[in-house]
């Protein structure tokens, strides 16, 4: 019998036995109680109602082990599975959708300001230009350097009137490459590459914390490209001049690797969704699953390689065109030496030529 039954009626006939024996009659009124008639009690329904309830905490007891699992995970795990499932909806919202830069009013009305102390610090650079190319070799630079700020300043200005349009373009063949690469159902998709039709809680915690890293990259990666459009003036203004064009080149390399970031993300994806769809079998199987729902790991990923790919190609160009300046400064400066010596020695033969012609007329005489 169950240990839990024969305690529970134990307990009850106690209780039941207790108030018995309290009414027990004394010897002084036996005589009195036998004239009385015996009184029975039946217990056949109180024990019916002990079975019924001896069978209910029984059947509570004997699931309490699923029922405690799946209240825990409901009250720990579920919160993660939910917030998985908004931010796929977002995720996916923010990889197909790059923000509009023209026609942006916000966007429209920092450029016009930017623009405007563009054009007021353009108006002081041209006199300066022209100094410096009428007195730069005694400040210490050269006409070369001079030469080469005047088309990249006009160039700069030109750009900076219309930047929002053309930058518009480069927003629009950026959706048009995520467009062109996408899977299709891109959001149901989404949602079983992160794991969330399956019950696996641990899935469901990892992918919620890399997809909201995921989203809140890609909102950067939005904020970023409007800021950049903004100020599109002022960095045009500074790619012109040989000391801020690296700063200029920086922003200019992160505006870039921001469009790329999400056409690269949408080839991870459609990868990805290849993988988990392979045919395989056993171990071949599962592991093209693990991977799958892995895969947005590789979406975090791939934007911070390409940026530091990027950055890395800058500087690399900045040290060949180093390099280049260096040996181009090199070689003027040995040609200066070849001529100063030829020179020279062009002197040491004129010298001894008269010399010669001297005390040849001398000799003559």
């Amino acid at each position: 019998m169950n240990p839990f039954k024969i305690l529970v009626v134990v307990l009850l006939i106690t209780g039941l036995a207790v108030p018995v024996a309290a009414t027990t009659p004394t010897p002084e009124n036996e005589e009195d109680e036998e004239d009385d008639s015996e009184t029975v009690i039946d217990f056949s329904g109180l024990s019916s109602a002990i079975d019924d309830l001896v069978d209910e905490l029984a059947d509570f007891t004997g699931t309490w082990d699923t029922t405690l699992e799946d209240l825990l995970i409901a009250v720990l795990f579920k919160p993660f599975h939910t917030l998985a499932q908004q931010l796929v909806r977002q995720f996916t919202l923010i990889l197909t959708n790059t923000p509009t830069i023209y026609p942006n009013p916000v966007v429209e009305e920092v450029h016009r300001d930017i623009l405007l102390v563009t054009y007021a610090v353009a108006g002081l650079v041209l006199p300066a230009t022209g100094i410096l190319y009428m007195y730069g070799s005694v400040l210490g630079v050269s006409y070369r350097e001079v030469r080469m700020i005047l088309p990249r300043f006009i160039t700069g200005l030109v750009f900076a009137t219309i930047s929002l349009p053309l930058l518009q373009y480069t927003v629009e063949f950026s959706d048009a490459l995520v467009y062109a690469f996408a899977p299709s159902g891109l959001t149901m998709s989404t949602t079983q590459l992160a794991g969330l039709s399956v019950s696996l809680v641990l899935v469901w915690v990892i992918n919620a914390f890399l997809l909201l890293a995921l989203v809140a990259m890609f909102i950067i990666r939005n904020v970023y490209i409007l800021f950049v459009a903004a100020i599109s003036p002022l960095l045009a203004l500074a790619w012109a001049f040989p000391k801020t064009k690296r700063y200029a080149d920086t922003f200019i390399s992160g505006y870039w690797t921001a469009l790329a970031m999400a056409p690269l993300d949408v080839l991870v994806l459609k990868f990805i969704f290849s993988l988990l769809s392979a045919q395989g079998s056993g171990v071949q199987g599962v592991s093209n699953w693990v991977l799958g729902v892995a895969g947005f790991t590789l979406l975090l990923w791939m934007p911070y390689q390409l940026y530091g790919a990027s950055q890395a190609i800058l500087g690399q160009a900045y040290m060949v065109s180093r390099g280049v300046k260096t040996r181009v400064k090199q070689r003027k400066q040995m040609q200066k030496q070849q001529e100063y010596r030829e020179k020279r020695l062009k002197q040491g033969r004129q010298a001894a030529n008269q010399d010669r012609n001297k005390f040849g007329y001398r000799g003559g005489n």
